[in-house]
Order: structure tokens, then sequence, then C-alpha cells
């Protein structure tokens, strides 16, 4: 890995330790509580299906590749997985416009940015 590389993923690590919150990764049944990520990208889009229109709140999230368990293993994101915050809101994941459910943010692969949508808004305290 290169210097540049290095530095990509130390800023990263950075920015999850001062703007990163706790929130539980799921698959399944499996919840894994205490994973560290930062919410990134937001985006609303709405669109008509049906009798109404649909509004997709579109979110990014990056978390450390070593982070990311399920049952104890380390492992990707996939379809379906969910994110949920503190305030009891549920993002799945799912592919974005590109076909993917998660990209690397860096060339060592060690900072995963996967890409959810709210599926349930939770009660905020």
């Amino acid at each position: 890995m290169s210097v540049f590389s290095n530095s990509i993923g130390t800023v990263l690590s950075s920015i999850r330790a001062v703007a990163g919150e706790s929130v539980t990764v799921t698959r399944g049944a499996s919840p894994t509580p205490g994973v560290n990520a930062v919410r990134g990208d937001a985006a609303a889009s709405a669109q008509r299906r049906g009798d109404g229109d649909v509004v997709e709140n579109a979110t990014d999230w990056l978390v450390a590749a070593a982070d990311y368990a399920v049952d104890g293993q380390v492992t990707l994101p996939r379809r379906g997985d969910t994110i949920t915050d503190a305030g009891g809101h549920v993002y799945e994941v799912r592919p974005n416009a590109g076909g993917a459910a998660f990209r690397y943010s860096d060339s060592g692969h060690t900072q995963l940015r996967i890409s959810t949508r709210l599926v349930d808004r939770g009660v905020t305290p």
C-alpha cells in the first residue's frame, strides 16, 4: 500500500472516531450492536408507484471493514442487512444506482461505504 492509501485509511478512522455513532448491524436474526459508523451522504427521491408517490431516503454509512460482523464473523455487507441507529431508525442495505450494495473507500479495502435506504423511522427519544 502507498503512503497516500495509508493516509486515506487513517483519515477515515479519525472521522469515525470524531463523528461516528454506535449502530447495530443485523443480518436475519443476528444483531451486532456497538458498530462505529459515520452517517454519510443522504438523499431523498420520489417515485410514482400506483396511486401515490413513494419517497426513498438513501443514506450511505462509513464503517471499518474489520468492524462489519455478523455472528462474530467479519463479513461484507449484502442486500437485506440492516443498520439501526440509536434513535431506532432502520436502514436496509440496498444497491445504489450503480448496482453495488457497498464499495471500498480506500485502496487497502479497510473502509466500507455502504448504500442503504431508510425503511423504518423508529422512535426517537
